[in-house]
């Protein structure tokens, strides 16, 4: 029965991590799901969204302090995440964000 709690722990462990590279990946702001994308995806963005949860809950007028806990348990996950996603946002940071900055020179 133990075994059985522990891999129940895993698969809910992992179920629920990484949410700072999701939220990368798709290009969404975080803890704004279901809305358009409205920032370009970024290196490392996860990590860096997991960082935004962070300073959010520790604002002086803030009342969400569960966010500093939850985004630091996020945090080495959305670490992995980010490595194994790295080819992909650099694609995405490098060269399509560069494409749709250049002017069509279309006749």
């Amino acid at each position: 029965m133990r075994r059985l709690n522990v891999i129940i722990a895993a698969i809910l462990l992992f179920v629920v991590s990484g949410c700072g590279t999701i939220y990368n990946v798709t290009g969404h702001e975080p803890w704004l799901v279901g809305l358009p994308p409205e920032r370009p995806i970024d290196l490392f963005g996860g990590l860096d969204n997991d960082l935004r949860w962070m300073a959010r809950g520790t604002a002086p007028n803030s009342s969400a302090p569960l966010a500093v806990v939850a985004a630091a348990i996020d945090m080495p996950f959305s670490l992995v995440g980010d490595v194994v996603t790295l080819p992909w946002t650099a694609y995405q940071s490098l060269i399509v964000r560069r494409a749709s900055a250049e002017p069509n020179s279309l006749p």
